[in-house]
Order: structure tokens, then sequence, then C-alpha cells
């Protein structure tokens, strides 16, 4: 059953623009901020481009005040927050998921919008590969409030189409919309997400709410991976030597040998970044050197 009453002591935001002073207000603006950037993050690794994400808006709107908002034709995703009654409304506009297609097949986004359409089952099902990758962080942001899977129940080109009679979604229901920019070189697009009041006003979120708004959890290490993907780093391969006088060193002349303290079974040192070590072999291949993998760290 969805929970119609908020905790004690949690007031319930008016349908518009909440008190900004409001200690809520503070922690689910907090939270959405934080969300912002890993959302870019899973966006720039999954399509190959660089993402930027910013929150945008907070407000209160009804559930059937947010449908009519909505233009027609546009995507709109209808989740159930597992194990939880409450739906949660995703929505994008046509132009921002066709730019999200064409960056999922290889293509490049221009600035120039596409015509709003009606989306083909193909393109619906492509979508949902994305909208898995952007829920992701999503459902780690709110753990602040209670931990969700989301579960697609219905996917509309035209929002007049979603049913009203559900009667754990009445027109009426307050839900809390999150609205955010996202921009991928010239191309620009919005994502607004809309979900019951009640899920963010459950016990779940009283003792988060105490925390500093300020306080930044680590990044999860999947994140921290995907921003370090595309970084170039260095390889030596190393024989290790004598120590030299610096009188010896100094006498030095081309044609001299050098005998090195390195058995000739003992494997090599592969190098990265002067730090992290592998043991392998120098081999040959085609016209060059090449240092083959035995052992790693």
């Amino acid at each position: 059953m969805l929970a119609t009453r908020p905790p004690a002591g949690a007031k319930q935001f008016e349908i518009g623009q909440p008190d900004s002073a409001s200690p809520r207000f503070r922690t689910l603006h907090a939270v959405h901020e934080r969300f912002a950037p890993s959302l870019a993050t899973a966006l720039s690794a999954f399509l190959r481009s660089d993402f930027q994400v910013s929150f945008e808006d907070l407000s209160i709107q009804t559930s059937g005040g947010f449908q009519a908002a909505l233009p027609n034709p546009t995507c709109l995703m209808v989740f159930r927050l597992h194990p939880r009654e409450e739906r949660m409304y995703l929505h994008m506009n046509c132009a921002t998921v066709f730019g999200l297609l064409e960056l999922l097949l290889g293509g490049k986004c221009g600035a120039e919008p596409a015509a709003s359409r009606n989306l083909t089952e193909i393109e619906w099902s492509l979508l949902e590969e994305i909208v898995r990758v952007m829920v992701r962080p999503l459902g780690e942001a709110w753990q602040t409030f209670a931990t969700v899977e989301f579960e697609v129940e219905s996917l509309v080109s035209e929002p007049g189409l979603v049913a009203q009679n559900d009667p754990t979604q009445p027109p009426n229901q307050p839900l809390i919309r999150l609205a955010f920019h996202l921009q991928c070189g010239e191309h620009s697009g919005v994502l607004e997400i809309a979900a019951p009041q009640s899920f963010f006003d459950s016990s779940a979120g009283d003792a988060p709410e105490q925390k500093a708004v300020g306080e930044t959890p680590e990044p999860d290490a999947r994140q921290k991976l995907a921003l370090l993907a595309e970084a170039g780093v260095s390889l030596e391969v190393r024989l290790d030597g004598p120590f030299l006088p610096v009188a010896d060193l100094m006498n030095l002349t081309p044609g001299q040998v050098i005998k090195l303290d390195h058995p000739l079974d003992q494997p090599l040192r592969g190098v990265v970044n002067g730090a992290l070590s592998m043991e392998g072999a120098v081999v040959s291949s085609g016209k060059k050197r090449a240092f083959q993998i035995v052992t790693l760290p």
C-alpha cells in the first residue's frame, strides 16, 4: 500500500515550488545534484560521447498535471518502484531521444532537433537499453530514501493514453518533478523524472536527512573506472642492473659491455606508470619487440 501520510515531523510540500529553505528540499536538491554527474558519467561511458548533465529544477505537480503538460508525441516511460507500489515517470522529448539513439547507433547528433514522431518498436527497445544505464545511478542516489528496483510497466508516445484508473496513481497524487539538462556537443536535451512525494516521505528518508548537505559520497568503483577507461599510461620493461660508481659511469665508452645482475631465467618486469608491475618476457612480434605477460599482480 502507498504511504498516504508522511512520518511525524515531515511537512508535506504544497503544489508548485517548494520552500527552498526546508531541510527536506535541501536533502532532495543535494541528492539529485550528486546524481547529475553520475548520470553524465554513465551516459558518456555507454554512448562513448562526452555528456554534461546539470540539475535544473525541483517542483511539485499532480500526476494529472504532469501528464497534461507533456508534448504530444513524446517519450514517456512508467516504472514501478519495486518492491513498493509507487510508480515513477521518466520523460524525454522526441528530440532528446532521437539524439541519444543516433549516438547509440554510432552516429553523431547535430544541433538541429529531429522532427517529433511516435517511436517504432525497435526504437523503444533501443531506448530501454539507454534508460537502464540512466536509472542505475538513480537507484544508487535514491538509497538515501529506499532501496528500489525499476520495473518498466509501460512505454507511451501519447501521454493521454496513460491509464488514469490506477488506485495507486490517482490524478491528484503529488509528484516530485526533477528536471535535468543534458548536453553532448551541440546537442542538448531535457530529462524529467517524476516520483510520488510519498516515496520521499517514507521513513527510510528520515535518518539520511540529518546528514550534512555538503557531504559527498565516494563515487562507485564502476564510475571511477569509466572515467579512467580512456586515460593513457606508460609501460616500461626493466632489467635489474648493477649499481655503478659514478667514476665508472663517467669512464664509459661506446662498445663497452655492462654486465647486468639479472639471471637469464628470471622474468622481466613490466612497470606501469612507475608503480604497478607485471612479469613476462621480451618476444618478437613482426618487426617489433613485444612484452609477453606471464603473471599479473
